[in-house]
């Protein structure tokens, strides 16, 4: 038998094959420590000798420093509970290339390949409890698997192939058919960079990475679906019901911007921004332009926004009944009606998970309102319970039950529903700002809490006009993680000078604890009761009135 034709070589052959393939989908692109961790130990397990340690896959596998310690922190281990779920997510949705899937094995921190069971794909957890494959300490590190959202190595796909792949998940992921055909609209893009060929030559790279971070952050909407490039010639991606338009050129002091619009299918212009570009911060220009697609395809942003508008029958589908009910989401009673009514009308749309945790989420709202625990049982535990079996990666679902969890300070528990809504629901900006307050309470613990900060300040800085929940969750990052800059621009963005509700009211009560230290002390209880229905960690409501309060 030649060297070639060893069982060692075949193994290693396939298994670099269907790690490729595997590395391409949206979740490893999305996921950089992932997808470092799934090539590390493709490395490993491709040569003979003993597996990794958690040490080796600490510090080689994930560049933890050479003094990391075991016993303090279970970031290994909780990567490698992660790999497990990412790996059998994809293959729920994917056959593989031979017939062989890459498996964990239980028994070491190696790679394997074993053959798919057809049924494999129908089997689906009822819940997505915290990882059991390993045991971990009491005491263990909240971490956060991703870096700046903007530091993304080749997550700016340029392969044609990854971009539909992208594309695909995502519309199956969050775009289940409506029962009527009012589904989710179509953005198409096109880039110009202009006609003069000096100006095309210095654009091109910057062009380059906005249509790439453009591509990427469309397909990930949750409110639309990705047309692809605007076809001049009247087919395809020019029959989308919105477009965006970028044009790459000069401002008045000849610096680079890129002006990006937002038309209807009429042609309509809804929204127009500039987006500078400064050479001696290049990632600015990413992060604003992120944040700017995010503002046009978020859950309340413009496409939700102009499609409700629109519509005769706010309920005439599942797509319809989803972004109504988030436009609505800081009413109460209002929206907790809506959401039985698209249960009751839609109870098969995949849309469900995101209704049962808001109805989920009002429950424990009511309960943190009367001063009740937050319980992982009664009603609301089983409309989350619900959610999960509907699907065990939505990340309104992870997020709740992250909170939940972090309501008694149990970090360890909560690290992967905090991962999950993070890697989820990057289009979902108000779940990104709301799980920075109570996840702050565990802050000494993050290795990357910087990840989702800058995150949240920089959504907060160029959205001009965020629903008043996400104008609520906002001030409450800002003044959890200490951003007075951030915390003033957002309390003089008033939304109502009689407010009314427990939204409106916690949004005015800090805002004037904000302007004004005295004004925080005087109505120390009633910020606390408020506060309280959106913060749920004792300890870091706490923290948040005492720093209001001080000059």
């Amino acid at each position: 038998m030649t060297e070639v034709e060893t069982p060692q070589f075949r193994f290693e052959r396939t298994l670099r094959i269907e790690a490729e393939r595997v590395l391409e989908d949206v979740i490893f692109v999305r996921s950089p420590v992932q997808s470092k961790l799934l090539r590390y130990l493709v490395e490993r397990s491709s040569v003979a000798g003993a597996p990794p340690t958690q040490y080796e896959i600490a510090v080689d596998g994930l560049d933890r420093s050479p003094d990391y310690d075991l016993e303090s922190d279970s970031y290994p281990r909780v990567q490698i509970s992660r790999l497990r779920r990412n790996l059998d997510d994809y293959y729920a949705r994917n056959l593989p290339h031979a017939e062989m899937r890459i498996s964990i094995d239980p028994t070491a921190y190696r790679l394997i390949l074993v053959p798919v069971e057809p049924s494999d794909k129908d089997k689906a957890s009822t819940l997505p409890p915290p990882p059991d494959h390993f045991p971990e300490p009491e005491e263990s590190a909240i971490v956060s698997d991703s870096v700046s959202w903007w530091k993304r190595p080749t997550l700016l796909v340029t392969g044609l192939g990854v971009i539909l792949a992208v594309a695909i998940y995502a519309f199956t992921a969050f775009f289940p058919s409506s029962s009527k055909n009012v589904g989710p609209p179509s953005i198409s893009i096109s880039i110009d960079r202009g006609s003069d060929e000096a100006v095309i030559s210095e654009m091109a790279p910057l062009a380059l990475v906005a249509e790439q971070v453009s591509e990427i952050r469309l397909s990930d909407s949750m409110v639309s679906t990705y047309a692809g490039r605007f076809d001049p010639k009247g087919s395809g991606a020019s029959k989308a019901d919105y477009h965006i338009e970028m044009r790459f050129g000069y401002d008045g002091r000849g610096e680079p911007v890129a002006h990006l619009s937002l038309l209807g299918r009429e042609g309509n212009e809804l929204i127009a921004n500039t987006i500078p570009y400064d050479k001696a911060n290049p990632v600015n220009f990413n992060a604003e332009l992120e944040a700017t697609l995010i503002y046009i395809t978020s859950p309340t942003g413009i496409v939700a926004t102009d499609q409700l508008a629109q519509a005769s029958d706010p309920l005439a589908s599942d797509y319809l009944c989803f972004i109504a009910v988030e436009s609505r989401r800081g009413d109460g009673a209002s929206a907790t009606a809506m959401v039985d009514t698209c249960i009751d009308s839609y109870p098969d749309s995949k849309y469900a998970a995101y209704w049962y945790t808001r109805r989920a989420f009002a429950g424990y709202q009511a309960d943190r309102f009367a001063g009740r625990p937050l319980l992982l049982e009664g009603a609301p535990w089983k409309d989350l319970e619900r959610a999960f079996e509907i699907d065990p990666y939505n990340a309104f679902a992870n997020f709740l039950a992250a909170k939940v969890e972090l309501s008694t300070g149990r970090c360890n528990s909560a690290l992967t529903y905090v991962s999950n809504a993070l890697e989820r629901g990057s289009s979902y900006p108000a779940l990104l700002a709301a799980i920075e307050g109570d996840v702050e309470a565990c802050s000494e613990r993050m290795d990357d809490k910087v990840f989702n900060i800058d995150r949240v300040s920089l959504l907060a800085r160029y959205n001009p006009s965020p629903d008043p929940l996400l104008h609520l969750y906002m001030m409450v990052a800002a003044v959890s993680i200490g951003d007075e800059e951030l915390a003033q621009l957002l309390s003089s963005r008033s939304f109502n000078s009689e407010p009314r509700g427990p939204v409106e009211m916690t949004s005015h009560l800090l805002n004037q604890s904000v302007q004004d230290p005295a004004f925080a002390r005087a109505h120390r209880e009633e910020l606390r009761t408020y506060l309280s229905i959106f913060i749920w960690n004792p300890k870091e409501m706490e923290r948040i009135i005492d720093s209001l309060e001080k000059e």
